[in-house]
């Protein structure tokens, strides 16, 4: 899951879907770690090549700029009584009146990682730079591939115990 802010705004017009899920995702980004990788010094993520970029998003985690993509976002739920009920993200600071209004005005989108199987990918095939040479050549690089998909405020894509 992607917290806000994300620019989604440069997609190449392919699509992956998710075998298990059937949901589509219509950016790419790739990277040459099997995680995603942040400059600490400057907060952006490092891609070797881009479709989706971390924006200046929701303050927390003591800085203004947090890390913002997680695979397991922990939130806390708060009862009082029968009378109501908060999601507390505690990374944020932040409450929610519901997982789906958590979703809804926090996340920005999601992101899967693929597995090493797909890690070797020709510069030719992928018309991009992957090896930082200035050149597009035919050479066989190790990045990972990224898929992203916006969030669309439907329905809930979280799970909830």
């Amino acid at each position: 899951m992607l917290i806000k802010n994300w620019d989604f705004s440069n997609p190449n017009g392919e699509t992956y879907v998710d075998s298990e899920t059937n949901i589509t995702y219509s950016h790419t980004n790739l990277c040459d770690t099997t995680f995603l990788m942040r400059n600490q010094t400057g907060g952006t993520y490092q891609w070797v090549y881009a479709e989706v970029d971390d924006l200046t998003g929701i303050p927390g985690q003591g800085t203004s700029n947090p890390v913002s993509d997680f695979y397991n976002h922990q939130l806390i739920k708060i009862k009082f009584g029968n009378l109501e009920k908060l999601i507390y993200d505690p990374s944020y600071g932040e409450t929610y009146e519901s997982v789906l209004n958590f979703e809804n005005n926090a996340i920005d989108g999601f992101c899967i990682p693929m597995n090493t199987e797909e890690y070797l990918h020709n510069e030719l095939d992928e018309n991009t730079d992957l090896d930082g040479d200035d050149e597009i050549d035919n050479k066989v690089v190790g990045v990972y591939r990224r898929y992203f998909r916006k969030n669309k405020n439907e329905i809930t894509d979280i799970k909830s115990n």
